[in-house]
């Protein structure tokens, strides 16, 4: 009994202090209901939004694969494709900007020798991506992967204390090579290579006059053969000399010519005919011999 009577006081007590809370709450109750409605709502905008955000990355990202996988040299596509403002602010148009970037700085080192001023102008392009991306870039791999290109890019363009600390601040995948590479700068090998190669150039050709240079007329350094004058000089040899003939041989005797050949249509033609010839003559000397008369049986 006094179990039951503990248990019925403090349910009363329950409902009286609900009662009470309800009774504060009450006048703030279509607050409450506006926050909750507000909350609502931002969850399905978000909902909303985040659907349509997912969309847009799938699209950028279909484009930057078709961007990478065409056959130009420059990547124009793809810088096109960083610069459009239908994927502004995607993470889709660093990568674009990064993949830009290296292909100039792949061409760059490749025309260094021989173009030196398309190299550097190529070079002072992409300095200004990959500063921002080395600082901006929302994904760490790609922060490092333009640290990276950023100390190739000081390199070529000899500030190699720079170039140093770059590849010091590389991490992840690319630290180990861009350790190494750290490592070689130091040596005095690498400094007076890099000092030869701010200045060197490879020889070119002179391509004054020849052929295909605009405005000039080509060189022409065949020897043309020269008509002879003096009759004693033209090779007068003869068809009978070319072919070997004999120069006493009559025209007779040169184009005589003995019994044809016999195809083997021919010959199988003699053999039957011989064969028949002989079969008959066989046939007429041989005269079938007599039978003998019967004997008469009643003869004595």
């Amino acid at each position: 009994m006094k179990t039951e009577r503990r248990h019925d006081l403090e349910t009363n007590e329950l409902a009286r202090r609900a009662t009470v809370w309800i009774e504060k709450v009450k006048p703030y109750s279509t607050l409450l209901v506006g926050v909750a409605v507000v909350l609502l709502g931002v969850w399905v905008v978000s909902s909303v939004w985040g659907s349509i955000t997912a969309s847009e990355d799938e699209a950028a990202w279909d484009a930057y694969g078709l961007a990478i996988t065409t056959s130009d040299l420059e990547m124009q596509n793809m810088q096109r494709l960083a610069n459009d403002d239908q994927y502004k602010g995607t993470t889709m148009q660093e990568w674009a900007f990064a993949a830009w970037a290296d292909r100039q700085l792949y061409l760059a080192t490749r025309l260094y020798l021989t173009d030196r001023t398309d190299a550097q102008d190529r070079l002072r392009r992409i300095v200004g991506v990959y500063e921002q991306l080395a600082i901006n870039a929302g994904d760490e791999q790609l922060r490092n992967r333009a640290r990276f290109g950023l100390a190739r890019v000081y390199e070529l363009q000899d500030k190699l204390e720079k170039a140093g600390e770059l590849y010091d601040q590389v991490q992840g995948d690319l630290q180990p090579l861009a350790r190494l590479y750290a490592d070689r700068l130091l040596t005095p090998e690498a400094r007076e290579t890099y000092a030869w190669l701010n200045t060197a150039k490879l020889p070119r050709r002179n391509l004054e006059g020849a052929p295909g240079t605009p405005g000039s007329r080509p060189v022409f350094d065949v020897e043309l053969p020269n008509a002879a004058t003096d009759p004693s000089e033209v090779n007068l040899k003869t068809l009978e000399d070319i072919l070997g003939f004999p120069s006493d041989a009559s025209a007779d005797d040169r184009y005589d010519s003995k019994a044809e050949p016999v195809t083997d249509a021919e010959k199988n033609d003699d053999e039957t005919d011989d064969s028949a010839d002989l079969g008959d003559d066989t046939l007429g000397d041989e005269t079938p011999a007599a039978a003998p008369a019967p004997e008469d049986a009643n003869q004595p």
